[in-house]
């Protein structure tokens, strides 16, 4: 999935981050952007979800619903936020 070797092409040029939680509003003008690959997205809260229901007694119950998988995207983006990142829903 994605683009063969983006990490590879792009790792040159990355610089590393310490992310810490932001306390109280700060300056929403100065806050780092993030882009979010769309179809990684879905997949990575698809199986955060997933794993979630260990305690399924087959493969059909662990199948998470459209109200979990939503619940769990605003969670997630929620989380993001704390930490100072601005997040746009287009």
């Amino acid at each position: 999935m994605g683009i063969p070797r983006l990490t590879a092409l792009l790792h040159p040029y990355a610089t590393q981050v310490e992310w810490r939680r932001q306390r109280g509003d700060s300056s929403r003008e100065s806050s780092p952007e993030l882009i979010i690959d769309g179809p990684a997205f879905a997949y990575f809260i698809y199986y955060q979800c997933l794993s979630s229901a260990a305690h399924a007694a087959n493969a059909l119950e662990a199948v998470p619903s459209y109200a979990q998988l939503a619940e769990a995207v605003v969670a997630w983006l929620i989380e993001v936020e704390d930490f100072g990142v601005r997040v746009f829903v287009a």
